[in-house]
């Protein structure tokens, strides 16, 4: 099979096989004809940044030379988390960027998010004009034809700001964080563990800590060392319990590999997970705002219902879409929200950010908990408690998968069904006890099927969980 995933999310595939500088080169061609194109920029300003897997340099460098040779200014970031990237296209002022990066897949998987103007991934028609350059003769034959002299390189340029980019982000988290919260938080003296995975994180977090006081503990700090599972779950941050204790830090945080996703550890030993974390961003975000009946927070319709729960405490609306982060984004924008996100991928999005940013939703939840007075297990116990359980099943669905669920369901008029997207996106399925399933193809995991449940009662998650994977099995795909 195939292992190369194409979409708005982003292009994934294992390094060397489907995924090569050839293709890089490819994406790099089709992007500028898009820029050109749709954009009307001959020649855009770019940033390229990088996170940490060993492949991520030499695909990186076949972004830049491509760029290069179509006479293009090029800001290279180099080892840059993918919250630092989005933001550097917006600092550097520049026209797109691009983020190589496989995410929180593992390591031999690698890849690209292409960015717009405002530092946003591709809208899903953008991409998808993308990546119908890709393949067109037409485009990838005229690829170099902008370049100077016959043999030579393009007049294009690369600038290096890798010290800049770092300084620019941790600017733009001091600015949303605000002098007065910043006062509190030094005020606290707060002690925390990271675990960076050896990924992108590593070289913004001493800043950031300097900036707010913060005494930082940290493991899995050398660039490229992968010694846990990258992405950050309840199994693979498990291990850091005994540490906590050790250390005598007020939590723990686990980081992916291009630092977009971030899950906490108490000292109780209880897992912060992405839907815990964007409640307490939202909490704090609401409760700080002047008028919080005036905004409406955005998430995917994968997100638990806690995410309800606290918009409805400070009188806000929710607002659900389909899974992928530009969705939340764009409807972000459109609606001025100050906060949104995706908690079944553990980020939070925080305006005026394009993308979920596990070191603000750090900084936003260090901040509840300084003008709050309590720990962060006090905050999770303050909360209604809601179980979110997820699987992933590897079968391979086509465009009737979800059609042949609601079909299933349709014939039960008393649960409430809601779909996001189209054929492809989400569908949920509320039962009378207000638990939940939810169920969508995985777009950036060939031949998966990832199926969310919620309940406040975890018997009935995982009831509920177990039917679900079983029905997605046996369901007919034709």
């Amino acid at each position: 099979m195939n292992d190369l995933v194409e979409s708005f999310s982003g292009i994934r595939g294992i390094y060397g096989k489907s995924l090569n500088e050839e293709l890089a080169k490819k994406y790099a061609s089709a992007f500028l004809f898009w820029l050109k194109d749709s954009k009307a920029v001959d020649r855009p300003k770019l940033v390229v940044g990088r996170d940490t897997r060993e492949s991520s340099e030499t695909l990186a460098n076949s972004f830049i030379e491509s760029f290069v040779n179509a006479g293009c200014e090029v800001i290279d970031c180099g080892v840059s988390s993918t919250p630092a990237t989005e933001n550097a296209v917006r600092y550097f002022k520049c026209d797109a960027g691009v983020m190589i990066s496989g995410s929180h897949n593992t390591p031999e998987y690698n890849g690209w998010k292409l960015l717009r103007g405002d530092g946003a991934i591709l809208s899903a028609e953008d991409a998808e004009k993308v990546i119908g350059n890709v393949n067109n003769d037409k485009v990838q034959g005229s690829r170099f034809k902008v370049q100077g002299e016959e043999g030579k390189v393009g007049d294009g340029e690369v600038i290096k700001k890798s010290s800049e980019n770092i300084r620019a982000y941790t600017d733009f988290v001091a600015e949303i964080i605000g002098e007065e919260g910043i006062k509190m938080i030094k005020d606290r003296k707060f002690k925390v563990l990271f675990d960076h995975g050896g990924g992108a994180s590593i070289p913004f977090v001493k800043p950031l800590v300097q900036l707010l006081g913060i005494d930082a503990i940290h493991i899995n700090d050398k660039p490229g060392e992968f010694n846990r599972v990258i992405e950050p779950t309840v199994e693979s941050l498990k291990y850091l319990i005994p540490k906590l204790k050790e250390s005598g830090a007020d939590f723990a945080v686990g980081l992916d590999c291009d630092a977009d996703r971030a899950e906490f550890v108490t000292t109780s030993g209880e897992m912060v997970s992405g839907q815990l974390g964007l409640a307490i961003v939202v909490d704090e975000l609401l409760g700080s705002h002047s008028d919080p009946k005036s905004q409406t927070i955005v998430v995917n319709d994968a997100t638990s219902d806690l995410v309800h729960e606290i918009a409805k405490k400070h009188e806000a609306s929710v607002h659900e879409v389909e899974v992928g982060e530009i969705n939340v984004v764009d409807s972000m924008k459109d609606l001025q929200s100050i906060a949104g996100g995706e908690g079944s991928s553990g980020g939070s999005i925080i305006s005026p950010q394009t993308c979920r940013d596990g070191l603000l939703a750090c900084s936003i939840i260090v901040r509840h908990l300084a003008k709050t007075g309590k720990s962060l297990q006090e905050i999770l116990n303050s909360f209604t408690r809601f179980y979110t359980l997820n699987e992933k099943v590897k079968i391979s669905p086509n465009p009737e998968f979800r059609k042949n669920l609601e079909n299933h369901f349709s014939e039960h008029p008393e649960l409430v069904i809601t779909k996001t997207g189209d054929q492809t996106g989400g569908i949920k399925i509320r039962f009378e006890d207000s638990a939940w399933l939810w169920c969508r193809g995985s777009k950036t995991e060939p031949g998966m099927v990832r199926i969310y449940t919620e309940s406040k009662d975890k018997e009935r998650a995982n009831e509920i969980l177990q039917k679900g994977v079983k029905l997605a099995q046996s369901l007919p795909f034709k």
